[in-house]
């Protein structure tokens, strides 16, 4: 019995993000939000705006290298179910000695 398996992998010399998105989107309830870092980092911070600026929530993660996936329950700081909108998500991967990577995700909910 023969079989070939092909595989493909990239080699990244400095920490990149990847395919930052959030899914589905739009969303009713709850919404996953997604990227891919090429490397570790110190930190991961998620934070959710409103479209008129306010600060929504905000999340702390490990930022360890390869896929990450985060759930948002379209909740605020307080508990409260957020009203239907557009809403972006801010993530910042802090590095020690560099700058610090940030994307943006637009969002929009409806019930």
């Amino acid at each position: 019995n023969k079989s070939d398996q092909e595989i493909e992998f990239r080699v990244h010399k400095i920490l990149q993000f990847l395919k930052a998105m959030n899914y589905p989107n739009p969303f009713k309830r709850k919404t996953d939000i997604t990227c891919e870092l090429t490397g570790a980092a110190d930190e991961m911070t998620i934070k959710i705006y409103s479209l008129s600026g306010r600060l929504v929530r905000e999340f702390k993660e490990p930022a360890l290298a390869g896929f990450m996936m985060m759930l948002w329950d379209g909740r605020d700081q307080d508990g409260e179910e957020v009203a239907n909108g557009v809403y972006y998500c801010k993530i910042r991967v802090k590095m020690p000695g560099t700058e610090d990577l940030t994307e943006y995700i637009k969002m929009m909910k409806l019930k």
